[in-house]
């Protein structure tokens, strides 16, 4: 909270929306509520407004609104309930309000003041009031009490590889773990090991997290350090070929056996192709459950790519303000570890170039994963913007479709390609692979990725071709 009056007791009357912030009038008091990325140049144009209501006697306040810090808030306090093993019900539902808020569109601070929160679908009237007390006090007595049951450094042990809420608590409640140090000195005592779901791949990936926090500190001014410590690969020339999604039923006696059960989908695709893209993380990323069960049903040279979040791409635009959320995404894709083929930002066809905006988003890839963008505005297309992906070994994607001719460019140490027309004849993917096959003689590696069809022929087309 940032004062700049006296404190005020809250009690609605109306809202004034004045530019970039909210002014919420009261019967006692007037509430700014400053949205993330308001200037201080835009400040003095409202510093005269908030001067003379403080001479007036009128109490003002003025508080940050971020709209990704009260989701994560809310996480926050979902993971340190499943830690105290509290209901069920309780955490899951404050996770399902999280998703809900995060993909809702409207203003939350408007709804916030009208106490209409309540008409966001996952969100109960519980919910309604932390989230309203985050976003007018930048603070939760619910959020802070949830705190207060854990000991202080526990939650950190949250942001390491591997380790979930309910990992967490079986260290803290059967090892007596209660920060980063208590963990290392367990797993050097070998008493880690002896739990059950702790194997060596498990102790490796913290041994790994508490390094990397050893030497990337984190503070309070810089971004959020990823928690889950990337793999880097290295391109050697090979070739990893698959489709967009796999879980198609209609598949089944074409390309998958027809007698095979959803969840056996996945594991009779990595038998036949070597990658997959992932496209259902534009809207929402899978649970943990999911993600581990993507483990244990791929070999460990299996690749998988994910697009990334719309919130990214087409609502927030790769403004600055995406640094947390790009971090946050990448930070959940590595716990696939070398499984983590690459990640895909698609631009939304009217995004037209923006060096600003380009550059936030170099500047905001931590080091380690794969990076591939798709431009879908003409724009783009020029020598100055394949300079800075090549700065960057980020890749410009590769493809056609039946409206776009073949884009054959190289501006990373790997090629991303999306061909996306439903059908190709033999002819037309000669011509692609023989491009491939001159950027693998050059050490690049290949990742390219066909439109799924109904009846099952791209992938059959992938198998006869690339595998």
């Amino acid at each position: 909270m940032v004062p700049i009056g006296l404190f005020v007791c809250i009690e609605y009357l109306s809202v004034l929306n004045i530019g970039a912030a909210k002014l919420l009038c009261t019967g006692s008091g007037v509430t700014l509520l400053w949205r993330s990325g308001a200037s201080v140049a835009f400040f003095e144009t409202t510093r005269c407004i908030l001067l003379f209501l403080c001479t007036t006697g009128t109490p003002v306040t003025g508080i940050v609104m971020n709209k990704e810090d009260i989701v994560r808030s809310l996480r926050e306090m979902a993971d340190l309930l499943e830690i105290t093993d509290a209901n069920r019900f309780e955490y899951t539902a404050i996770r399902s309000g999280a998703d809900a808020i995060e993909n809702w569109t409207g203003d939350l601070s408007e709804a916030a003041a009208e106490g209409t929160l309540t008409g966001i679908p996952s969100v109960g009237k519980g919910i309604a009031a932390t989230v309203t007390d985050l976003v007018l006090n930048g603070r939760s007595d619910q959020l802070d009490e949830v705190r207060g049951r854990v000991p202080e450094e526990l939650p950190l042990l949250l942001r390491f590889r591997g380790l979930g809420p309910k990992r967490v608590r079986a260290l803290w409640q059967e090892l007596d773990i209660e920060s980063p140090s208590d963990l290392e000195t367990a797993i050097r005592e070998e008493r880690v090991q002896t739990l059950k779901g702790f194997g060596a791949k498990t102790v490796e990936k913290m041994l790994a997290s508490i390094e990397y926090f050893r030497n990337n500190p984190p503070t309070e001014k810089a971004a959020p350090e990823l928690a889950a410590v990337p793999v880097a690969i290295s391109s050697s020339g090979r070739i990893f070929a698959g489709t967009s999604g796999y879980s198609y039923p209609q598949w089944k006696g074409s390309f998958y056996p027809e007698e095979s059960k959803t969840g056996e989908l996945l594991s009779h695709y990595s038998n036949r192709l070597n990658t997959v893209e992932i496209n259902n993380t534009f809207y929402r990323f899978p649970s943990e459950k999911v993600v581990e069960q993507w483990m244990t049903r791929t070999p460990e040279d299996f690749q998988f790519a994910f697009k990334v979040h719309r919130r990214v791409t087409h609502q927030m635009k790769l403004s600055a303000a995406t640094r947390k959320r790009i971090h946050e995404f990448v930070e959940r894709c590595s716990v696939l570890g070398s499984r983590l083929g690459c990640i895909l930002f698609q631009l939304p066809p009217d995004f037209e170039r923006d060096d600003q905006r380009l550059d936030n988003l170099l500047s905001s890839l931590p080091s380690g994963p794969r990076f591939a963008v798709e431009f879908r505005h003409q724009s783009w297309f020029t020598d100055e913007v394949a300079n800075r992906l090549t700065e960057h070994n980020v890749a410009c994607f590769a493809g056609d479709s039946e409206s776009d001719p073949p884009l054959k460019i190289a501006t990373a140490d790997f090629i991303y390609a999306r061909l996306r027309k439903p059908h190709y004849s033999s002819d037309e993917l000669d011509k692609w692979n023989s491009w491939f096959d001159q950027m693998r003689s050059d050490k690049r590696d290949v990742l390219v990725y066909l439109k799924h069809d109904e009846t099952g022929d791209a992938p059959r087309a992938i198998v006869d071709r690339w595998t």
